[in-house]
């Protein structure tokens, strides 16, 4: 979620904070109490002794596009945000093309089709191979 600009922080306070009686979103709360590791897109470190990196990198999901639906839905202005921003950025418009058709998120399919159209799943089509490859 690099592109988001500061809603990594608001993300991860959902998801470490028991808010579920003021968010509904099966995110929302998971990881109250649990221990945390978080990890940058960095390449693994060479060093064979870091066990403990190599283990949260492999064992554990990545919860990047998760995080985006729970953002979407629960305050529409999140998706607002990010889709002015998918405008100027292909990478982030095949995201978070993803996040609809991967995870699902009405309100963010809602708003991509506002912003770019009836057809904007042709688009996502059409740019997903050349950004993923």
């Amino acid at each position: 979620m690099a592109y988001s600009y500061g809603l990594h922080a608001t993300a991860l306070a959902l998801m470490v904070t028991d808010a579920r009686a003021v968010f509904d979103h099966i995110l929302v709360g998971s990881w109250s109490g649990d221990p945390l590791s978080v990890l940058g897109d960095d390449p693994i470190p060479e060093d064979p002794e870091d066990t403990k990196w190599r283990r949260v990198k492999y064992e554990f999901e990545n919860v990047s596009f998760k995080a985006i639906s729970m953002l979407c839905a629960v305050d529409e202005g999140y998706a607002h945000q990010m889709i002015e921003k998918a405008s100027r950025d292909e990478q982030l418009f095949v995201d978070l093309g993803t996040v609809v058709h991967a995870v699902g998120c009405a309100p963010l399919e809602a708003k991509l089709q506002k912003a770019f159209g009836p057809h904007w799943n042709r688009r996502y089509q059409d740019l997903f191979p050349k950004i993923r490859s």
